[in-house]
């Protein structure tokens, strides 16, 4: 359920970041503007899943 949610909470702000560019600029500068959204959304993404799941493993210690 939450991947879906994120995948279409992506889909509307890249259609809506689209709109908006296109609006204002090209097509071909709307689409790169989308798109370099994305991908700031996925790095943002990344650092709060490096921040959230903890590194130490358990089983590791116990195993020593």
């Amino acid at each position: 359920m939450a991947s879906s949610l994120g995948g279409a909470f992506g889909v509307a702000i890249s259609g809506a970041v689209y709109a908006g560019a296109v609006a204002a600029t090209s097509i071909h500068t709307g689409a790169m503007i989308a798109l370099w959204v994305n991908v700031l959304m996925g790095i943002m993404a990344f650092i709060a899943i490096l921040f959230a799941i903890p590194n130490d493993d358990k089983r590791v210690k116990d195993a020593k």
